[in-house]
C-alpha cells in the first residue's frame, strides 16, 4: 500500500486477510495490485498491492474506497455500473469522464467548477495486475482528454494487455511517460515491439481477449460488478437469469409454458 493511498484515507489491508493458501487452486489467477492515475480524487499515480489471501479496502466515508473498485470494474467489465458499492446497488451520478475529471459532488448554485479537480487538458491511467505463481497479466488503459470538454465523445482511449513470465510490477508509469512523449502512435509502436504487450482501440476488443485468457463468458465480470452492490439484492432470480445463464433464448417460451400451465390449471379447478 503506497502512502499516497493511505494519505486519502482509504488503506488496502492485508494484515487481516486469513485463510489458508491450501484454499487456493495452485494455478488461479489473483488479483495482485492495482494502479491509478488521476482518477476521481486520487491525483497522480497511486499504487496498491493486493495480498494473496485476501485483502479488505477500509476507510470513513467518502475515502475512495468505492472509487478504487469502480477503477477495476471500467477494465474489466464492458458496461460497468459505478458506485455500486456505496449505493447498494441503485443508480449512482457517477460516470466515466466525472472520475477522469475528478469530479467531487455536484458543485453549487453559482456554476462554478470548484468541485472539478481536473478541468482542463488531462490523461488518466488505470492498470489491474492478475498472477498466477507462473506468469503475471496486465490490464491497463489510457484516457486523454485534449481541452477542457466534459463530452465523453472527446475522450480518446487506448487499451492494453501485457503477459510477463512472473509476478511483475505494472508498468503503467512506463506507459505514461511514453504517451506524453510520443502520444498514442508511440504506445502502438511499442506494443508492435514487444510480443507480450497488445493495444486496442476499444473497450470491447481488450475485454474479449481478457475473456478468451480467463476462459469465461461475457457475463462473468458484470456479476463481479454487481456482487460489489450487494448490500441490497432486491431478486436473485433477476440475478441469477441476466447475468449466470449464458442462453436466454428459452425464457419466452418457458413463460408461455407457464402461462398455459396456469390456465390449465384454472379449467381443471372448475371442473
Amino acid at each position: 500500500m503506497t502512502e499516497a493511498f493511505e494519505a486519502s484515507g482509504a488503506e488496502v489491508d492485508s494484515s487481516s486477510a486469513n485463510g489458508s493458501e491450501n484454499s487456493i487452486e495452485p494455478d488461479a489467477f489473483l488479483l495482485r495490485e492495482l494502479q491509478v492515475f488521476n482518477w476521481g480524487p486520487f491525483g497522480g499515480f497511486h499504487r496498491a498491492e493486493f495480498d494473496r489471501r485476501g485483502s479488505a479496502i477500509v476507510g470513513p466515508t467518502g475515502s475512495g474506497k468505492t472509487t478504487l473498485i469502480d477503477a477495476l470494474m471500467t477494465l474489466i467489465v464492458h458496461q460497468p455500473k459505478y458506485n455500486l458499492a456505496s449505493t447498494g446497488g441503485h443508480e449512482s451520478d457517477r460516470d466515466l469522464m466525472s472520475y477522469i475529471r475528478g469530479v467531487a459532488g455536484a458543485g453549487n448554485e453559482t456554476g462554478g467548477n470548484e468541485h472539478v479537480a481536473r478541468r482542463g487538458k488531462t490523461t488518466t491511467g488505470l492498470c489491474a495486475t492478475f498472477a498466477s505463481p507462473q506468469e503475471s497479466l496486465h490490464v491497463a488503459v489510457l484516457f486523454w482528454i485534449n481541452s477542457s470538454s466534459t463530452a465523453a465523445a472527446d475522450r480518446k482511449e487506448v487499451w492494453l494487455v501485457a503477459r510477463a513470465d512472473q509476478l511483475s510490477s505494472a508498468p503503467l508509469d512506463a506507459w505514461l511517460t511514453t504517451h506524453k512523449e510520443a502520444g498514442e502512435k508511440g504506445l502502438r509502436h511499442v506494443a508492435k515491439e514487444q510480443e507480450n504487450l497488445r493495444a486496442f482501440k476499444t473497450r470491447k476488443a481488450c475485454q474479449a481477449e481478457l475473456r478468451r485468457f480467463f476462459d469465461v463468458g461475457e457475463n462473468a465480470f458484470a456479476l463481479l460488478n454487481r456482487a460489489a452492490g450487494l448490500k441490497q439484492l432486491n431478486s436473485i432470480d433477476e440475478i441469477f437469469r441476466k447475468l449466470v445463464l449464458d442462453d436466454q433464448a428459452k425464457f419466452d417460451d418457458a413463460a408461455r409454458v407457464a402461462a398455459e400451465f396456469d390456465s390449465l390449471a384454472d379449467i381443471h379447478a372448475r371442473v
